[in-house]
């Protein structure tokens, strides 16, 4: 009776340690996609931050096209 006890005690035990196992490679393999994750979401940040100067730049440069051609234009009614 006693030895059945401890049996089935080891059995469970060693399906612990089993599962606990897995679950520290779980953890592992986890951790390294939250970390590529990270990389990942600096990476789109950059970009983002990036395509906002250029998108600023562009407005400026439309501002500046839009202010000489108002310009031209007020100069040919002038003319006429």
């Amino acid at each position: 009776m006693v030895l059945r006890v401890f049996s089935d005690l080891e059995i469970k035990v060693q399906k612990s340690v089993d599962y606990i196992s897995l679950l520290k490679l779980e953890i592992i393999d986890l951790q390294l996609k939250n970390k590529n994750l990270k990389k990942e979401l600096k990476s789109i940040y950059s970009l983002k931050e990036s395509i906002e100067k250029k998108n600023i730049i562009v407005q400026e440069e439309r501002m500046q096209w839009r202010n000489k051609l108002q310009s031209l234009l007020e100069k040919i009614n002038k003319l006429t």
